[in-house]
């Protein structure tokens, strides 16, 4: 794999890149499966984006004490724009700053969804994902 996200989250479900890991069933995994797939960095920013967040927090199972389980086929249905095609090496900078923080700020996830063609996008976005989150009992 060379993106990973764990599949059971108490907060914000967070990609990071896979490098050298062993990976078990605890794990959600990207594989690219084609020439033409994203950059593995590129899905980092993706994944860190406000669009992915309330994507997750609206589509994935919530479990017992609020959790949030990210399956495999969930992010196989992750809707994608074309800017993400277009724009794949802007965003894998993006996602390579976000590995080297470590987490992604604001002005990185807001790069991610200019990226996108999602500019104006960002504060729903982000308030839908913060009200899902407040519902599962997980504020951020």
């Amino acid at each position: 794999p060379t993106v990973l996200l764990p599949r059971i989250n108490n907060g914000t479900p967070r990609a990071v890149l896979c490098q050298g890991l062993t990976v078990d069933a605890n794990f959600t995994t990207l594989w690219p499966q084609k020439g033409n797939a994203l950059p593995p960095l590129a899905m980092i920013a993706i994944m860190h984006s406000p669009w992915a967040t309330a994507w997750m927090e609206t589509c994935c199972t919530v479990m017992g004490a609020g959790a949030l389980k990210v399956e495999a086929a969930h992010i196989r249905h992750l809707p994608l724009p074309q800017e993400a095609v277009r724009n794949a090496q802007a965003l894998a900078a993006v996602g390579e700053a976000i590995c080297n923080l470590g987490e992604g700020h604001k002005e990185h996830q807001q790069a991610a969804m200019r990226l996108l063609g999602m500019a104006n996008a960002w504060g729903p976005l982000t308030a839908l994902a913060r009200s899902h989150m407040q519902q599962r009992g997980k504020t951020q």
